[in-house]
């Protein structure tokens, strides 16, 4: 959440803030794989997704591809948060503890 906070205080500043909500996001990755997960899911989150978001919802990817990708926060998100503009993914990972191989 303190990512979510400073991204906030650097859009009313007028200055970039998607790379910090990138970076929340690669922070959750690590502590998945910290813990032990191989492969995430993409929970968008129902009501406060765009629609762009939504239709990531349930993506598997293996936690290294993401990291790669980064699909999170999507590049084209349109969702407005708390008046700002467009860009404010809320999307997140969920860790996959079924075995996929």
């Amino acid at each position: 959440m303190e990512f979510i906070k400073v991204a906030l205080a650097a859009a009313d500043r007028g200055e970039r803030f998607h790379y910090l909500l990138s970076q929340a996001r690669r922070m959750e990755l690590l502590h998945y794989k910290e813990i032990g997960s191989i492969h995430v899911e993409i929970l968008a989150k129902p009501n406060e997704a765009c629609e762009t978001c939504a239709k990531q919802n349930g993506m598997i990817f293996e936690i290294d591809e993401a990291m790669k990708i980064m699909p999170l926060p999507h590049p084209k998100c349109t969702r407005i948060y708390e008046g700002h503009v467009e860009g404010w993914c809320r999307c997140t990972y969920l860790p996959v503890v079924a075995d996929f191989e």
